[in-house]
Order: structure tokens, then sequence, then C-alpha cells
């Protein structure tokens, strides 16, 4: 159970890393046609292709994960359940505690 303070650090850190990666993929994208590199030769995507991808994802996985903190928090008060992630499960999930 993690409760009203901790909900809100969690949501913050959440924000800070959407944040940090909204910054790397904007660099990422000053340049996503860098000369082809060993992997872009051996896969057809280059590095730089596969990080904008990965960070892209790794967005709209933080995106959802504070939509949901938010809506738990106005929801259901400061109280909130997170169920960890087993090796090979998509993502955690998020609940109001009961």
């Amino acid at each position: 159970m993690i409760n009203g303070p901790d909900v809100q650090r969690l949501l913050a850190e959440a924000r800070v890393a959407r944040d940090r990666a909204r910054g790397v993929l904007a660099g990422l994208m000053l340049h996503p046609e860098a000369e082809p590199d060993a992997l872009h030769r051996a896969t057809g995507e280059s590095s730089t292709q596969r990080a904008i991808h990965s960070t892209r994802q790794i967005l709209e996985t933080l995106e959802r994960s504070i939509a949901e903190l938010e809506r738990c928090v106005a929801s259901n008060g400061p109280k909130l359940r997170v169920e960890t992630v087993r090796a090979g499960s998509d993502e955690p999930t998020l609940g109001a505690s009961r």
C-alpha cells in the first residue's frame, strides 16, 4: 500500500522522467537519418531509429502511468495499491486501495 505523500512523490518522479524522455527524443529527432551504422547495415534500421522508437514507447508508458496515478488519486484519495511486474509481463498494475 502506498500512502498520499508516496503517491505524490511517484507522480512527481514520473513527470520528471517523462520530461527527460521528451528531451532525449527531441535530441534524437535533430538527426533521425544519421549515416548508416553497423546496425543499419545488418537490420535495415539504424541505432538512432531504434532509439527514437524505444524512447517513444517509454514516453507512452510514462503517459499512461501518470494518467493512471492521477485518476487513482482523484477518485480514490491518496492510497494506492501497486502490483509489481513479473518477468515477461507487460507492465505494472496500479489500482485503488480496497
